[in-house]
């Protein structure tokens, strides 16, 4: 039931949450929008935030991702070597096959013209019992780029050289894998790779039967207490745990068959969040939430329990599984203005390190970032802080012409965003990234604040 966004994903962008504040006049801290954690599982669609919320809009939860060096072994693929193994923080993965864009079928219906400028190819991946992880693999590119996307990933991964992409999670759903070449010569060797993730158990605590678990290190953060549910009884679990409220992030997961199930989690017995309960198996840490005190400390009590409907009796433990973690924030946090950028963050299964923060400075009616990767070879992940008010974020491919744009709204009623407020920058193009302060309504709070992050991957 974690905050969402990009998207678990896409994301908190695309929706809100339910906040309510209780006791003292504290805000909450929308810490991690998302794309996919480990498992890349898509997260419940969220309800509206009505406690005052700075919103942390793009640092998400998700994993780590290592470029595919050879582990034990490799095998050739369109001319490269890739590995037999990988390794993420979500677990071990292992090959399970690879497609050549000349087996694909083309995108718009007909026969797949490999001479054309631009050239769109797909292939449909059925639903599998493990998460999957995928990587582009190319030789004879010749200037050309060669790009993934999926459904809710429009920038996956993109090859700008010959060789082997980093690899990036895609979960366990059915999944139409398109790729899009440009100025690719037709004989050049174009594939994707798939590797599906073994059985091997991660280090963390797991629900009682098995199929959720809260790593102990997710991106960067240290696990401080966690637990779920018990086999029997009631869909309720509680943690304790010493330290500043500001200064670590609660995660919550919740997976139920049951119609309209509600999940809610309340801090020390006031401040709460609450949501739809419709997590899938698998990794539980998808972002989570954190609220501003300095105390450091202090014993904190976090519940979680699960109700028929937002006002319905508690369920049963064997009609919900549901879990709650408290972490302790990695290093390397910046401070913003009253808010933090985060980092580091997991995004599609890779890791990233915050790399440039520009701040919309006090009066500005807008922070305009030029984000130059025409002549380069790694990709570039961009958040941003919202700024009180109404807000506006986009960023645009000079070469593709992908827009990635959305509005949002804070102020002291609570927080709503609808579309995107993060985006995947390419290589191989120039990105014209913006954050505008929009006229507010009463109540919406003055327009101040905001920034954004630029994040640049650890691969």
């Amino acid at each position: 039931m974690s905050p969402t966004i990009d998207d678990l994903r896409r994301t908190l962008d695309a929706h809100s949450r339910d906040l309510d504040a209780h006791g003292d006049d504290v805000t909450a801290r929308l810490s991690g929008v998302r794309h996919r954690v480990a498992a890349a599982r898509r997260r419940r669609a969220a309800a509206g935030v009505t406690a005052a919320a700075v919103v942390l809009a793009g640092v998400v939860g998700l994993t780590t991702l290592r470029s595919p060096a050879p582990d034990d072994s490799t095998l050739p693929v369109a001319g490269q070597d890739v590995a037999t193994s990988t390794t993420m923080p979500g677990g071990e993965y292992a090959y399970a096959t690879s497609v050549s864009v000349d087996d694909m079928t083309s995108s718009g219906g007909g026969l797949l013209d490999r001479t054309a400028e631009v050239v769109r190819a797909e292939t449909d991946l059925p639903r599998a019992s493990a998460d999957r992880a995928v990587a582009l693999v190319a030789t004879g590119l010749d200037g050309g780029t060669v790009t993934v996307t999926t459904g809710d990933r429009p920038g996956l991964l993109r090859l700008v050289a010959d060789g082997v992409s980093p690899v990036a999670s895609i979960g366990d759903v059915r999944t139409t894998l398109r790729l899009v070449l440009r100025d690719v010569p037709a004989d050049a060797q174009v594939s994707v790779v798939v590797y599906d993730r073994t059985d091997a158990r991660v280090p963390g605590t797991y629900s009682a039967d098995g199929t959720a678990w809260f790593r102990d290190e997710a991106e960067g953060r240290t696990l401080e207490a966690a637990t779920f549910s018990p086999a029997s009884g009631e869909a309720v679990a509680t943690i304790t745990y010493t330290g500043s409220l500001s200064g670590s992030t609660i995660a919550e997961y919740c997976r139920s068959d049951v119609p309209h199930a509600w999940v809610r989690v309340e801090v020390d017995g006031g401040y709460a969040i609450g949501g739809d309960c419709t997590d899938e198996a698998g990794d539980a840490f998808a972002g989570g939430v954190s609220y501003p005190d300095r105390r450091a400390d202090v014993e904190h009590t976090v519940t979680i329990r699960v109700t028929e409907g937002r006002r319905g009796d508690v369920l049963g433990a064997d009609e919900a599984v549901v879990g709650v973690a408290a972490y302790r924030d990695a290093p390397g946090a910046v401070r913003v203005g009253d808010d933090v950028a985060t980092g580091s963050i997991e995004v599609d299964g890779r890791e990233w390190t915050l790399e440039r923060v520009l701040p919309v400075r006090g009066g500005a009616a807008a922070r305009t970032a030029v984000v130059d990767l025409a002549d380069a070879t790694s990709a570039r992940f961009v958040s941003v802080l919202l700024p009180d008010g109404r807000s506006r974020f986009r960023a645009v491919g000079s070469v593709s012409g992908r827009v990635a744009s959305g509005h949002a709204r804070t102020g002291d009623w609570g927080y709503q965003s609808t579309g995107a407020s993060t985006s995947m920058l390419l290589p191989g193009e120039t990105w014209r990234v913006s954050l505008t302060h929009e006229v507010t309504a009463p109540g919406a709070g003055g327009g101040t604040g905001g920034a954004i992050l630029v994040y640049a991957p650890v691969d």
